[in-house]
């Protein structure tokens, strides 16, 4: 398989975003700085695009390029080669997720389920990794 999307155009309201962010740490106590604010960055416009394979057989995903580009900021574009991505891997993430939904406030054993999932994927050998280009 194969495929190929993008997104033409995207608006973050970074401000916005900064205003849910603060209402989530003050109910968990926790505070941290948010890097795009301090930068100056009140609003982003971006486009992404992304193309790439997967072999279900064989269980590798291939993205060739998943490129964000950012209005006044540049070009993020990266790659990745991920291995164990076969559809006995998606059942059982399928399965897990079933259960931590149905366990209700006791998510710690199908947690920790998830994570042994994710440990069978395998990331492959890819050049580049990522590459930025500025405005």
């Amino acid at each position: 398989m194969t495929y190929e999307f993008g997104v033409k155009s995207i608006d973050l309201d970074i401000e916005k975003m900064e205003e849910v962010r603060k209402k989530s740490e003050a109910e968990s106590g926790e505070a941290t700085p948010n890097p795009m604010i301090d930068l100056g960055y009140k609003q982003l416009k971006m486009a992404i695009t992304s193309t790439g394979s997967w072999e279900p057989e064989k269980g590798d995903l291939v993205m060739d390029k998943m490129e964000f580009d950012v209005a006044d900021l540049g070009k993020f574009d990266t790659t990745l080669k991920l291995g164990g991505y076969d559809t006995k891997f998606i059942k059982a993430i399928q399965e897990a997720n079933k259960k931590l939904a149905d366990s209700g406030e006791n998510n710690d054993a199908a947690t920790m389920a998830m994570l042994g999932l994710m440990q069978q994927l395998q990331l492959l050998p890819s050049t580049p990794i990522w590459t930025i280009q500025s405005p």
